[in-house]
This record gives structure tokens, C-alpha cells and sequence, in this order.
């Protein structure tokens, strides 16, 4: 971006940022930097970019300047904070080891893979299979959306009821990979479920049939599932998701820090079940942060978002009078 058609744009944008001296446009200027990056990719299609990366530089930015030249400082801000809610989604909280653990276990192989997981969060397993499906390729596996359950109390039912479902996804190896989660209750149960999808799968197949199994803490899963790293949240994944986020904010950076730090003790405090982080409750604030900061992507809403918290949790750890 040192090129005169990159000195252009910072000049056409320092024109635009009426309200900031030269100074203190210099603190935005790698920040900007990135969104005019951001911008060309969008602009430009990613294949022609990665084909000849030099010459769609020059040719894109001009083009890219008077898209901005328009747009005031604000303006721009706003654009920055609208791109980076828009693109985040509660599946991309703290899950880059456990998918890094499964690109790995699923390089290269085909036929059936079973992936055990000791986690019953319903919120959790959706999540992670939508970021496995993500990460393998979207057109190229199909993820049911169901949860199945194999029912303790009627595991014979529940068992030909998978099995069924299992056989009707079957054909789909023709051409795609399959990605099944299945709740299991005990160990017991879960050595007949794996043995009966042996048998159902036992043909040749170039594609994947991925199955997450999910059991409780302290069980074992059944011979050739590999076990895969149980979610364990930390406030050091809160805090860099959530700086993540307010990195995107084109704010001075002693706003960010403060922004970073209530935002982080909040959430501590939210997502807290006897002194420990509760999954469910970690995705269930993402999820809100994310639908209230999508429909209106702004500095104010955030605010607004972290004092509705803040007095949830005020309101609920305040005593109530009792009357006898």
C-alpha cells in the first residue's frame, strides 16, 4: 500500500476528516490501511486478486477512492464498525483449537469418523458443528441441524430411530460429506450406537460420515471414536473475543482499552455460574451481543447493550425484602 494510488486514497480520506488534525489522523492511518484492504477485496473478486495480486492493486484503487471520497470520517468509522459485526458469529468464540484438533484427525481420510466431545450443551454442539461445516467447506458437507438423542429410558426406539436417519443420509457420500451430533447417556449405550453404525457404514466411500458423539465428563467413548478437547471458556478467551470486536471500533486507543475492560468484567460476571464459566451462558450473551449490534451497528448500541446487562445483574444479585 505504499504506492502513489495508496497515497491518493489517505490523502482523499485525511480531506474528509474535517474534525481530526494531522496528528491525530496519523493514529487511524493503519486502521484505515486495513479497511481500504478490506474494501478491495470486496470489491474485487478473491480469484483474481490471489491470480495477479499486483496488477488488481492498481487497477482497484482508484475505483476504491471514489467509492470513499464521498464519505466523511464518521461515516467511515461507522463502515468499520458495521464490517466487523456483520462478519462475526457466536460459532468463532474460542473454538480455533478444537477445529484445528479436527482439520488434523480429518486431513486425508475418508469413510466414517467418529469425533467424541464430553459436553451435553446443546448451544455448544451447534456451534461447533456449524464451524466445522464452515471450516471443511460449506457446499461440500451437509450438517444436519438436528440433534438426535439416544433416549435412556426407550434406547431401542431411539436407536433404530438414529440408525434410520443414518441410512437416509447415506446416499449424500456420493457427492459430500455428512456431519450427524448424537447426545449420548452412558457409556453402554454408547459402545451399541457405534456398533450398529459400523455395520450400516461398512461399504467402501471416497466421502466423510462425521459423527459427533457427546457424552458428560469422566465417561469413555467407544473404541476408534477419537476424543476430542472438552469446551473449558477462560476469561483469557473472553477477553480477546471481545477485543476482537472493539479492535474493529475506529476509536483512539484509550477508549478501546476502557471499552475492552467493561465489556470483559461484564461478561465475567454474566457468564459466571458458582465462580465458574457456564458454556451456555457464554454463548447466550455472544449470541445477544451480536443480534442487538447487527441490526444496528454503533459505539451507542454497545453501551446500551453492556448498562441492559449491568442492570440484570444488579437487579438479580440484589436482595429481596422479605415480608413474613
Amino acid at each position: 500500500m505504499n504506492d502513489e494510488n495508496g497515497l491518493k486514497i489517505l490523502g482523499v480520506l485525511a480531506k474528509q476528516a474535517d474534525t481530526q488534525t494531522s496528528g491525530e489522523f496519523d493514529l487511524y492511518k493503519g486502521q484505515l490501511l486495513d479497511i481500504l484492504d478490506k474494501a478491495k477485496k470486496h470489491i474485487l473478486p478473491l480469484d483474481v486478486i490471489e491470480a495477479n495480486r499486483n496488477r488488481v492493486i492498481h487497477e482497484g484503487l482508484n475505483p476504491i477512492a471514489d467509492r470513499l471520497a464521498g464519505k466523511s470520517f464518521v461515516d467511515l468509522c461507522q463502515e468499520s464498525a458495521q464490517h466487523a459485526y456483520k462478519f462475526s458469529t457466536p460459532d468463532h468464540f474460542d473454538l480455533d483449537d478444537i477445529i484445528l484438533e479436527c482439520e488434523g484427525i480429518l486431513w486425508e481420510k475418508c469413510g466414517l469418523v467418529g469425533l467424541g466431545v464430553h459436553s451435553t450443551s446443546s448451544l455448544f454442539l451447534n456451534h461447533f458443528q456449524t464451524r466445522l461445516k464452515k471450516t471443511l467447506g460449506r457446499d461440500k458437507v451437509f450438517a444436519s441441524s438436528a440433534l438426535l438423542f439416544l433416549n435412556p429410558l426407550d434406547v431401542e426406539s431411539s436407536l433404530k430411530d438414529c440408525i434410520r436417519l443414518i441410512r437416509k443420509h447415506k446416499f449424500k457420500l456420493c457427492h459430500q460429506d455428512v456431519l450427524l451430533k448424537v447426545l449420548v447417556p452412558n457409556e453402554e449405550v454408547a459402545i451399541r450406537f457405534w456398533q450398529k453404525v459400523v455395520d450400516e457404514l461398512n461399504s467402501q466411500f471416497d466421502n466423510r460420515f462425521i459423527i459427533i458423539i457427546a457424552m458428560g465428563k469422566g465417561l469413555s467413548f467407544p473404541q476408534n471414536v477419537i476424543t476430542l478437547p472438552p469446551p473449558d471458556f477462560e476469561k483469557k478467551h473472553i477477553i480477546s473475543w471481545v477485543r476482537t470486536i472493539v479492535d474493529k471500533l475506529l476509536l483512539p486507543m484509550n477508549e478501546k482499552q476502557n471499552m475492552t475492560k467493561t465489556w470483559v468484567n461484564t461478561m465475567m460476571m454474566d457468564c459466571s455460574e458458582e465462580n465458574k464459566l457456564h458454556v451456555d451462558l457464554i454463548y447466550e450473551h455472544v449470541a445477544d451481543a451480536l443480534e442487538k449490534l447487527n441490526s444496528n451497528s454503533s459505539l451507542p448500541t454497545l453501551h446500551n447493550f453492556l448498562e441492559e446487562r449491568k442492570l440484570c445483574l444488579d437487579t438479580a444479585l440484589t436482595p429481596k425484602p422479605f415480608f413474613p
